[in-house]
């Protein structure tokens, strides 16, 4: 190399990157990772909030859609406007069997709806201690399906109504395909229609399944839920309906006039209600909770269901939903 490139190149002065700008580097970095990650847990957060949130609506308004679908449909029994007229003799016996320990309980047409208020009245008969959860009411709703069906349709041992416009009898299939012969001749007037009975009662339930082979006890799942007792062949089976219920609230709208006019007079809870025949309007509430809890979730809050204020802190989002439903099958009789 030349004298001439050389005093050149030694002239040139060669720096490093000093301590401070390598800290002020790193410190620049850490801060753009920081933020990175915070908007990234931030997003995972808001998306998990909102699965959280719409799971709860689903199950929500799936569980008044259901529930509110069998209100709507409380005291039709078939062609009969006088309920009073239906004989439902011939299933008084069919108590234990069909009912939960009371004489009539799957055929009263004069109770279409009934609840019990914070309390399992069924604990001995048909519902568990174990498969019902505390301070929550249960709802009965009584009616016959829809549509008439034909005598070849009838199913042996199930629960049936056969009605005209002012008369009636129950009874139970001995026979598919057959009418009893002491129904037949109880009921004369026609027209006359085959209607199957329908009684359902709902209740929350503090798990989703129950143990195989043994009903009356709940598995580990601790999942409560809303499920449906509804009659069958030589009894009653239950389902789940909708998961994470944890609380039902059922009030009543009830015409308290001397001579019904099909308006509201006063809500009560059940326990206030001394005539069933009366309720002309059911209103549900659900407390309805997340699948899983939310990390840093854990301040108390108050929800009002019903008539009841219920105070939680354990990491859940909740939700309350509410509907009235009115009784569409009114008996002209309480007019």
């Amino acid at each position: 190399m030349s004298d001439f490139h050389r005093s050149q190149f030694n002239g040139i002065s060669c720096k490093g990157i000093s301590l401070t700008e390598l800290i002020i580097a790193s410190t620049l970095s850490i801060l753009i990772i920081v933020t990175v990650l915070k908007v990234y847990v931030n997003a995972q957060h808001s998306s998990r909030t909102q699965t959280l949130n719409r799971q709860i609506q689903e199950n929500g308004r799936f569980a008044l859609k259901l529930i509110g679908e069998d209100i709507q449909m409380a005291g039709y029994h078939g062609l009969s406007i006088r309920p009073s007229t239906i004989d439902t003799s011939a299933t008084d016996s069919l108590s234990t069997q069909y009912g939960c320990g009371t004489a009539a309980w799957a055929a009263n047409v004069s109770e279409s709806v009934f609840a019990a208020d914070n309390t399992n009245p069924y604990i001995d008969t048909c519902i568990s201690e174990s498969t019902y959860t505390d301070a929550t009411d249960i709802l009965v709703v009584r009616h016959t399906a829809g549509e008439p069906i034909a005598a070849s349709a009838i199913k042996e041992h199930h629960l049936y109504l056969y009605t005209s416009l002012t008369d009636g009898a129950s009874f139970r299939a001995d026979n598919s395909g057959k009418i009893n012969d002491t129904t037949l001749e109880t009921v004369t007037e026609i027209p006359v229609g085959t209607y199957k009975l329908s009684t359902n009662v709902y209740y929350i339930r503090p798990c989703s399944s129950v143990i195989a082979g043994n009903s009356s006890r709940c598995s580990g799942d601790s999942i409560p839920t809303l499920v449906r007792q509804t009659l069958t062949a030589n009894g009653s089976v239950v389902e789940p309906l909708v998961e994470y219920i944890e609380n039902m609230q059922v009030t009543l709208g009830i015409d308290t006039g001397f001579t019904s006019d099909f308006t509201v007079d006063r809500y009560v809870s059940p326990a206030a209600v001394s005539d069933w025949e009366k309720v002309i309007v059911a209103r549900i509430d659900f407390l309805v909770r997340s699948p899983d809890k939310v990390t840093g979730y854990d301040h108390s809050r108050t929800y009002k269901v019903g008539q009841e204020s219920i105070t939680k802190r354990d990491g859940y989002y909740r939700k309350v939903f509410t509907n009235s439903f009115f009784i569409r099958n009114l008996s002209l009789e309480n007019g």
